[in-house]
């Protein structure tokens, strides 16, 4: 299905997440979304999500 929704938008990212936010209006439900966090690097090298209040 997931294959299909990008290729009836040409893979086109931006169409695709704009399809997506138009069909979470026409649905009337609720979402929710949270505020981005910031990345940093550790250590060892690894990325790791911090809080960015």
């Amino acid at each position: 299905m997931r294959d299909a929704h990008a290729a009836g938008l040409d893979c086109d990212i931006a169409a695709i997440f704009g399809d997506i936010r138009a069909m979470q209006e026409y649905s009337g439900r609720e979402f929710v979304r949270y505020p981005s966090r910031l990345v940093v690097a550790t250590e060892a090298g690894l990325a790791r999500h911090v809080r960015n209040d």
